[in-house]
């Protein structure tokens, strides 16, 4: 069973563990990036009725390079 875990008990861990407090830090940076790029992508193809074909590849190489 999954026990919750409260604020204080979860910042007594990190305290007591620096180690795995760097790669949860790391994980949740690694999933926020991912989740900009997509959330980026979803914008670039909304936004492509409103741009011709030379801006709309100027964009998807900047966001994805």
């Amino acid at each position: 069973m999954i026990k919750n875990l409260d604020r204080k008990d979860f910042l007594d861990y990190l305290k007591s563990n620096p180690y795995a407090g760097n790669k949860i830090l790391m994980v949740f940076i690694q999933f926020l990036i991912s989740r900009l790029k997509e959330v980026n992508q979803e914008i670039l193809f909304d936004k492509q009725i409103s741009l011709n074909q030379e801006e709309i590849n100027a964009l998807i190489d900047y966001y994805i390079n």
